[in-house]
């Protein structure tokens, strides 16, 4: 049988395509799913390039396959439960704000823009003391070099909505670290 006999129908397209590819002399590098005897799906990684005969042309094509059947099994599980922790997330009734080691946001939940009138974008990559009282930001920086050094804090700090009005909240601030302990 034709090779694309071991693949689903809805890969045929992309698999006719790469056929043409390689008959025009062009290698490939792609993941694909084909069955199993047992008709169950094995993902493979696929290095195909053209097979030249003894005059250099073109006679077919060679491919290698790996299997990364577990690698998807793995990102399906990682996509599954990213999904439920951002819709945990998102439906919190708490803002929750990121920020890295320049103090720039890196994630902020639907809540926490809401709070502040603007859209997530809106808050992504700004610093947070730009969201706040100039009086407040000396404390604010303080207690940023507290969660450099690894200590956790509560607090109350004001910090100011898109239309300029001021609310009141209530802070609870861990540092993050990464495997290795930087902050």
């Amino acid at each position: 049988k034709p090779s694309h006999h071991y693949m689903p129908k809805d890969q045929w397209e992309d698999h006719f395509e790469k056929v043409k590819q390689r008959r025009q002399g062009i290698s490939g590098h792609y993941e694909r799913p084909y069955f199993h005897k047992n008709g169950s799906i094995v993902w493979t990684y696929v290095s195909a390039v053209p097979l030249l005969g003894d005059s250099d042309e073109i006679i077919g094509s060679f491919a290698m396959f790996s299997d990364i059947t577990e690698r998807k099994k793995m990102e399906e599980e990682l996509r599954k439960s990213e999904a439920k922790y951002r819709t945990i997330i998102d439906l919190a009734n708490v803002g929750i704000w990121a920020i890295d080691t320049s103090l720039n946001t890196t994630f902020a939940n639907q809540r926490m823009a809401d709070m502040l009138g603007y859209t997530i974008p809106e808050i992504i990559g700004k610093q947070v003391h730009l969201f706040m009282l100039p009086d407040e930001w000396d404390d604010h920086f303080a207690r940023m070099e507290q969660r450099q050094a690894g200590v956790s804090g509560h607090y109350e700090r004001r910090l100011i909505r898109k239309d300029g009005s001021a609310i009141w909240t209530y802070v609870s601030a861990v540092p993050q670290h990464s495997e290795n302990g930087e902050f």
